[in-house]
């Protein structure tokens, strides 16, 4: 198989820009550096083969085996449904029909001829479920599958040197097959020097790499079978126990998670699931069952608005790692070589660059609120406040207490990276005077400025009780 793959490398690389030149041997020392070039039998080859090699774990629930994936588009009968998988999301529909009843049994068939790839990305047609169940049974995979969740963003550039020839260049490898077959075709006179920075995603983090040593240092560290050992009753005991909030959506190797600060997760023994945030509780449904030997937590929000953030996590979320503390979920994204992953903490997500709504929103219902200082067309009206603790509650209630009495308003806020909050008391004399629409000019775990919006000139002062 190796062999075969250094010969067909030769028709690849030519529509992957390959360009060499000859060159004095010092003169490519200096653009690639002895110290960053990799080899045949060196550690790091092995290990980036491993990650680059075609993932065929990604469509078990086709065909039930890591060796070899189906390519796509394929036509299945899902309990007697016809259903046609596109892309890689598409194997959500089939987890659909299977989930839609509780009792009955789960079939599936494979609508022959199909092409299977393996994990060299080499395919071939498969005419029968006899041939293609020979082929599983003798599959086996000659790449080590310890790193085949690590991911590349692409494009990756490497210098190269023929050693007999010293014939020197520069190679661009725009995916996972093509960075596979390059990295086969060295041999003990042909190696290469990648032209860092790159960029390798583990566990839908993103690390920029400087070279070879960082390289080596993230690919140590990597855990690719945390999805082993999942105790389904220990989970769904951290699940049900108290609230969640989403730490991380990577989606395509975009972060998305600052869109759900402000949103508070909390799962039901009876299979409900609800989103609460200052202004509403959105109710959604949750469940968990065992697929092709993976834990799986199906999420579903109702989502009329296709830009809702919630809608980004009805998927059928393959549950890799858990604790009384966090859950990580994954599942194929739409290029099929990745993952999108999604991680829930006990703690709103922290570092977030975005996103200052919800981030407002989040510091606004942290505690009550106290009023430092008010100017009232620059009058200073501060005394008139003194005692009262506001509390910014769920569903766009304020709560304003002093002393025995409490007086029910609602707040708002509005806009993502420049938010506005808007408050109402009535006519409840002093707190009408706070009934305006206030631009937010700065605030901090504990201090919220807001001035009048419009040609106003009052001001309002919070501080953290």
């Amino acid at each position: 198989m190796r062999y075969f793959i250094k010969q067909i490398i030769i028709v690849v690389l030519l529509t992957v820009s390959l360009t060499a030149c000859q060159k004095e041997k010092q003169e490519f020392i200096d653009d690639t550096n002895d110290e960053e070039t990799i080899a045949l039998d060196s550690v790091l080859t092995g290990m980036l083969l491993s990650a680059s090699q075609n993932n065929g774990y990604l469509d078990n629930i086709i065909d039930g085996n890591g060796c070899i994936s189906v390519s796509l588009p394929v036509t299945v009968i899902v309990n007697g449904q016809e259903v046609i998988i596109q892309q890689p999301s598409d194997y959500q529909l089939i987890l659909d029909i299977f989930n839609s009843f509780e009792n009955d049994i789960d079939t599936l068939e494979i609508v022959f001829p199909i092409r299977v790839i393996f994990e060299d990305y080499q395919d071939i047609e498969v005419g029968s479920l006899q041939v293609l169940t020979g082929i599983i049974e003798a599959c086996v995979n000659e790449v080590d599958d310890t790193y085949t969740c690590v991911d590349f963003i692409y494009p990756i550039q490497c210098y190269t040197y023929d050693h007999i020839t010293e014939e020197t260049g520069l190679v661009s490898l725009n995916n996972n097959a093509e960075w596979f077959w390059y990295l086969n075709y060295l041999d003990e006179d042909n190696y290469i020097t990648i032209k860092y920075p790159m960029v390798v995603v583990v566990d839908g983090i993103s690390n920029v790499i400087q070279n070879n040593d960082e390289l080596l240092v993230l690919m140590n560290q990597v855990n690719c079978d945390l999805d082993e050992g999942i105790d389904a009753d220990k989970f769904l005991a951290y699940l049900l126990k108290g609230d969640w909030y989403v730490n991380l959506l990577n989606e395509d190797g975009a972060d998305s998670t600052c869109e759900y600060l402000g949103y508070i997760f909390e799962f039901s023994s009876d299979g409900t699931l609800t989103a609460t945030t200052y202004s509403e509780v959105r109710n959604g449904t949750w469940s968990m069952e065992l697929v092709a030997n993976e834990w799986i937590l199906e999420l579903f929000f109702d989502c009329i608005d296709p830009n809702d953030p919630l809608e980004n996590l009805n998927h059928t979320w393959v549950i890799f790692n858990s604790s009384s503390q966090r859950m990580k979920l994954k599942v194929a994204n739409s290029s099929g070589e990745a993952y999108d992953y999604l991680y829930f903490g006990r703690d709103p997500a922290i570092n977030c660059t975005s996103g200052n709504g919800q981030l407002l929103v989040t510091t606004l219902q942290s505690g009550l609120w106290g009023i430092e200082s008010f100017l009232d067309d620059g009058n200073d009206e501060t005394s008139n406040y003194v005692g009262y603790e506001i509390a910014f509650e769920n569903g766009g209630i304020a709560v304003a207490s002093r002393g025995i009495y409490t007086y029910y308003g609602s707040w708002e806020v509005t806009g993502t990276d420049e938010p506005d909050l808007s408050l109402d008391f009535g006519t409840q004399i002093p707190l009408d005077d706070l009934n305006k629409n206030w631009d937010v000019t700065g605030f901090n775990d504990d201090s919220i400025t807001l001035d009048e919006m419009g040609s106003g000139t009052d001001q309002l002062v919070l501080f953290k009780i």
